[in-house]
This record gives structure tokens, sequence and C-alpha cells, in this order.
């Protein structure tokens, strides 16, 4: 195992707090309703494009803590939620309780499972970590059954992690000011500078798919507002902020 990914392994065995910067929990303990239903969205068009049923076999890559799975494994026969980091896949088996779930701690540029296992591969914010990204996508087509799905979601490389960062930091002062208070959770983690982080592009994507045999069918836009700026006092206005999203999508120069 590479030195980046024993550091990346190490960083999120003790990232005790995952879950609540995630979700956006706020200092009274509530859940940012506004971001859990985001990762609600999230996941419902994921499931959707990746056409999930209830017989269907489905490998999640990098699940985390299962923040995602619990959605995911109501739609299979069979659920497979794989990740490097042994402390969040205990976190994530206290999640899902079911004979038909079972968790993995493996490496995704080396699957350990058989060709065409799985209907359907899924995975989020998880590719941009890896060290070699083709060799990863190949083995995601190699366990993916033909006439199967390969849907991912990714950070918008357009978007640089360097302005990424120094935008919510604007954000976040300028909402502090207006509401008096600041969602940024005083425990919030910065990324680790020891392991990979690769800014992906759209077209960079479908360029990596195509070299592996992999036509993309499906490219989706969405999450524009930053959940960890959104107060609690405002969150509670989801409806206002999700059609504020629904509309942002909508717009090429945007996305």
């Amino acid at each position: 195992m590479s030195t980046k990914k024993v550091a990346q392994k190490e960083y999120y065995d003790s990232y005790k707090d995952f879950d609540e910067i995630e979700l956006g929990v706020g200092g009274n303990g509530k859940e940012n309703e506004y971001r859990k239903r985001f990762l609600s969205r999230r996941a419902e068009k994921m499931a959707k494009i990746a056409g999930l049923e209830p017989d269907s076999t489905i490998l999640e890559v990098g699940c985390g803590t299962g923040i995602y799975s619990t959605y995911w494994v109501k739609s299979s026969r069979k659920f497979y939620g794989l990740d490097i980091s042994r402390g969040m896949l205990r976190r994530a088996a206290t999640k899902i309780d079911s004979d038909k779930t079972l968790f993995v701690e493996a490496d995704a540029e080396h699957l350990p499972f058989q060709d065409s296992s799985f209907n359907a591969v899924l995975s989020v914010n998880t590719i941009e970590h890896l060290d070699n990204l083709p060799l990863a996508l190949k083995e995601m087509r190699r366990v993916c059954c033909d006439g199967g799905r390969i849907v991912l979601s990714v950070l918008n490389g357009n978007f640089s992690a360097k302005y990424r960062r120094k935008l919510m930091q604007v954000l976040n002062g300028f909402i502090a000011k207006i509401f008096a208070e600041r969602s940024l959770p005083k425990h919030a983690k910065a990324h680790s500078a020891d392991f990979t982080h690769c800014d992906l592009m759209m077209d960079d994507l479908v360029r990596l798919f195509a070299e592996v045999g992999v036509r993309v069918e499906h490219k989706i836009f969405m999450g524009f507002v930053p959940h960890q700026i959104i107060p609690a006092s405002v969150a509670r206005y989801f409806i206002i902020l999700e059609g504020l999203e629904k509309v942002l999508e909508k717009i090429p120069w945007i996305r």
C-alpha cells in the first residue's frame, strides 16, 4: 500500500465526527434539514440512473460510514459496501443490520470480487482521492455485469479546491455577520495534504470511461448551495433552497 493510501486510511480511521460534518449537525445536536434532504435527493437520482431494483446486487465503492448505503440497501437483493478505512466500516455496520449487507475492507483499485458480480456500482466523492483512477474505473467495469450501470458522484473540477475553499471562507464570514451565527462546526477537519486529491472535470471523466470501455449515458450537475454556510435558522426553509438548487442546475454557465 502506498504512503498516500496509508495516510488516507489513518486519516479516515480517526475521523470520528465525519457524520456530524456531512449531515451538518449543529451545536444543538440536530441535523441540517436542507443537507439531509439534499443527500436523499442525490441518492435517489443515482439510484434512478443506476436502475436499481429489489433484486439488484449493488457495490458501493468508498461507502464510508454508510450515509448513502442506508438508502441503496433498500433497493438491493445483496449490498456490498467497500472502503479502505476499517474505522468507517465499523460505523457503517452499526447503521445497517441486515443479512443481505456485507461491508468489505479493501482498495478500490483492486476490487476483491469476481468479474460481472454486480448489477450496479455506485460511488460518492471517492474517485478524486484515488492514486490510480484509470485502474479503479477498469476494476469497476470488470465487476459490473454487461448491461449494468456505474454511477459516480464527484466534486466539479471546473471549480478547483483552492477557489472553493476561498469562496467558502468568504460566504461563511458573510453569513456569520448577517445571522450572528457560524454554521461551520468547530470540529471540522481540513483534508490532509498527505493524500491524493484530484480536481476532475466532466470531459476528463468521459475520456477515462471511454478508455476502459464504458459509454457515458447521463451527466447531471447538482449541489450549488454549500450546506456548511447555511445557518440552522435558514436551513428550515429547505423548500426554497431546493427550488434555488433546481434552478441553478439548469443554467449551463453556472454548472
